[in-house]
């Protein structure tokens, strides 16, 4: 990646390698480690912040006014007291955000801490070398990549495009953008595009937020939220992903299907004598999955490398911000994304700003080499939707809006869109391959009494509704696909053929859960982590 000014780190924390090149400096760090951390000197950086994990916040405080090596140790970590402030603050205190956990955590219990701000103060601040402490730190500041330079997606005006454009456009399985669509056609997400709108219309209801740093899920408003974003700087934030839109849904429907009708479920025969049919799992009422979410997250926040869930499709619409998104075709795995078992465990950076650090050269390069299975890059504003095709790899950073307007005078601090998972003709058979042969991979149920085994019976019931609506003769077609085999690269017919002989033999039992978040190849690309 290319090379930008990286701010001096405020507790004067170096890498350390930057030892390699003063005998001098690396005596001087030796001495400040052994005094400062006694017997705990023996142990790696790494090791001691596993151990504080396991203190109350009251010990480790207590420990961080040793010395000032372990004052650093003890405020850097951000899981430790993320996690507490998570753990003991949630949903009991109103949380009093700062820019450090740790004094977000003092600052609500009303606790001083007054001999860690001693320590801070009569420091002499001596340099610290730590590749722990400093990596976190320089994946944040590399945040965002350099945007685009060439517009890789196709754009199309919404009126100019029409129900038949985006059917053929869909039959592709191409990412494009839509536009044109403004704000004025979805009356109840209009009002979140200015600053407060959608506090307002959410008034004190409480959203789930989740970290890949923490192990613990937290309910916020959208206030309090907000506030968090904007003080809070961090490589891995909270991001609230929520299934559950309730009242801010409200004249929401009636605007998509009037401007996006081809998302909504529907039943219409194409000029050619072909049926199109829209969001079939709604087919299935209240025990479809998981298919709509409002995410909101800080700028520069984001969703890692996935395959969106169920082999679905989806659309997401940006309402404030703008959003970075980088694919990958079906079967490519991006730089440093490595599938093991058929899909059910995927291996990638924590984070994006990881992912940046350590993959965006390689990237860049196969952009410049271009060709079929090259990686395409698009930026979409608030006023438009991108289609996102099943099977294809993406992640998605998080823009702050590109200049400032009457209405929206200042940077808030967060972006806010709406994303949808459906399944239509042009996915149909693929998808109902997947739920038959990859039920380790299918997300969105889990959670719910009964998710286990209404895994299980997914694809069986949504075929029994789809035979139920559709004529023979087109459910014969779409069964005689699905038994061709997969049409997307992303899923493997050789490895689902060995798991349908195993099954006819007896030899396939029962099927453990895959991992969740980006850990499954389709499997969960909407728990975050990160989302879109």
């Amino acid at each position: 990646m290319s090379s930008r000014p990286i701010p001096s780190h405020s507790y004067n924390i170096h890498p350390y390698g930057n030892l390699m090149f003063s005998p001098t400096l690396h005596h001087a760090f030796t001495s400040l480690r052994s005094n400062g951390l006694g017997s705990l000197n023996t142990l790696m950086d790494t090791h001691i912040h596993d151990i504080l994990t396991f203190l109350p916040a009251e010990a480790v405080a207590r420990l961080a006014e040793c010395s000032w090596i372990m004052m650093v140790l003890a405020r850097s970590d951000i899981r430790i007291w993320k996690d507490l402030v998570c753990a003991d603050l949630y949903p009991t205190f109103n949380i009093k955000w700062s820019s450090e956990y740790w004094r977000t955590y003092a600052r609500t219990k009303g606790c001083s801490y007054s001999g860690i701000d001693h320590v801070a103060a009569g420091a002499k601040r001596r340099p610290v070398y730590s590749d722990v402490i400093y990596r976190s730190y320089l994946c944040y500041h590399c945040m965002p990549p350099p945007l685009p330079g060439r517009e890789d997606l196709e754009r199309v005006d919404v009126d100019d495009m029409g129900y038949e454009g985006f059917v053929e456009r869909e039959r592709r399985n191409w990412p494009f953008i839509i536009k044109g669509l403004g704000e004025v056609e979805f009356s109840s997400l209009g009002t979140w595009s200015k600053t407060g709108g959608l506090e307002g219309k959410a008034g004190g209801r409480k959203f789930r937020c989740t970290s890949v740093q923490s192990s613990h899920a937290v309910s916020t408003t959208i206030g309090d939220y907000t506030e968090y974003a904007k003080e809070v700087k961090e490589e891995s934030p909270m991001y609230l992903f929520e299934r559950n839109m309730g009242e801010l849904e409200k004249g929401y429907g009636e605007g998509l299907k009037s401007k996006l009708p081809f998302f909504t479920h529907d039943n219409k025969t194409l000029p050619d004598g072909t049926k199109h049919r829209g969001d079939l799992f709604s087919l299935l009422g209240s025990d479809r999955p998981d298919y709509r979410w409002l995410i909101v997250g800080p700028k520069f926040s984001g969703s890692a490398f996935h395959i969106d869930p169920n082999c679905t499709h989806a659309w997401n619409m940006p309402v404030i911000g703008r959003k970075l998104w980088v694919f990958y075709p079906p079967g490519v795995e991006p730089p440093g994304v490595r599938v093991r078992d058929g899909g059910d465990e995927v291996v990638m950076p924590v984070s994006l700003g990881e992912w940046v650090l350590s993959f965006w050269d390689e990237h860049k390069r196969r952009m410049k080499e271009g060709g079929k299975d090259g990686p395409l890059e698009c930026v979409v504003n608030p006023g438009e939707c991108l289609f996102v095709p099943h099977g294809w790899w993406h992640c998605v950073i998080n823009l702050p809006p590109l200049s400032s307007t009457p209405e929206e005078p200042e940077d808030p601090g967060i972006t806010i869109a709406i994303t949808q998972n459906y399944v239509s003709s042009s996915n149909l058979s693929d998808c109902l391959r997947f739920l038959e042969f990859n039920k380790s991979q299918i997300s969105g149920l889990g959670d719910r009494a009964g998710g286990e085994k209404a895994k299980d019976t997914l694809g069986s019931r949504l075929e029994s509704a789809l035979k139920a609506t559709m004529p023979p003769s087109e459910w014969d077609e779409v069964e005689a696909a699905k038994n061709r085999g997969f049409g997307c690269r992303a899923w493997k017919n050789e490895t689902t053929s060995v798991m349908a002989a195993a099954k006819e033999n007896g030899k396939v039992e029962g099927e453990e859960e895959g991992p969740g978040g980006t850990a499954g190849l389709g499997g969960g690309g909407f728990s975050f982590d990160f989302g879109v």
